[in-house]
């Protein structure tokens, strides 16, 4: 069965938690936040990745750590999309600073989950990493800029975007951001 799976210290592990994430029943969420300590690196990747599909907001508080610390890139590419996913706000600093990563996978998962996260404060930094050097990085901040900067108009709260500065009520919305090639 998948809850013995999961606690296994072989690969089976895996597959379990990948699983459990496409059932995407919550019955598991207290397994899979156990198996984000899993000794091996896939696991915990998968582990978060299924609590970030199965959408249970529990699971929250015990992902954030793997984004933060991990050893593993991909456990920390994995939880950054749960953690968007999931809408947890306290995950904002370090989603941005995975912005600025060495690794372009990860610069990547963290705009993606800035864009699901969907703070208007977050437009200010997916502005500037639209000129990163990758181009898939390039493209997930676009499309998460545009994400929320579509919210942002939806909701009329213009404000948030920037609440240094007064608005003008009368500006233009939000221009799509485009791709320098």
């Amino acid at each position: 069965n998948l809850a013995e799976a999961l606690l296994s210290k072989n690969k089976r592990s895996e597959g379990a938690a990948k699983a459990m994430g496409q059932i995407r029943d919550t019955a598991p969420v207290p397994r899979l936040i156990k198996a984000l300590k899993h000794p091996r690196y896939q696991t915990r990747a998968n582990a978060a990745w299924a609590l970030g599909e199965i959408h249970d907001t529990r699971a929250s508080e015990y992902i954030l750590p793997l984004l933060k610390k991990d050893v593993s890139i991909d456990v920390r590419i994995e939880a950054a999309g749960a953690l968007g996913k999931l809408k947890y706000e306290p995950a904002y600093k370090e989603l941005v600073r995975g912005l600025a990563n060495l690794n372009p996978k990860m610069r990547e998962a963290s705009a993606r989950a800035l864009g699901d996260l969907g703070l208007p404060q977050s437009l200010r930094v997916l502005e500037m990493a639209v000129e990163d050097s990758d181009k898939n990085v390039q493209a997930a901040a676009a499309e998460a800029y545009d994400k929320i900067a579509a919210e942002v108009e939806e909701s009329g709260n213009a404000d948030s975007v920037n609440d240094d500065a007064p608005q003008d009520p009368a500006a233009a919305p939000m221009p799509k951001l485009q791709i320098n090639n």
